[in-house]
């Protein structure tokens, strides 16, 4: 399994261990890590099966006005995080 770490950690896939596929054909990533890992995986020239994004946001259920409230306000402050 190749897994891509978020922002500023590392080893983190330890929180993940019991939802992570182990198998050697898994590509994962955390946050950040998340893009990397999809991002690793369009132009992997090797077999992956399975693609694991782990994301702290989620938003699935908000509606447009709050998740371009939230991009804004993050655009304006990504410093203090």
């Amino acid at each position: 399994m190749k897994f891509f770490s978020g922002f500023c950690l590392a080893n983190e896939q330890e929180l993940f261990s019991s939802y992570l596929n182990q198998s050697d054909f898994t590509v994962a990533g955390f946050s950040y890590g998340a893009i990397k890992a999809f991002e690793y995986t369009l132009t992997c020239k090797e077999r992956i099966d399975t693609l694991q994004l782990f994301s702290p946001a989620f938003f699935e259920d908000k509606d447009a006005k709050f998740k371009k409230l939230q991009t804004l306000s993050f655009s304006k402050n990504s410093e203090l995080l």
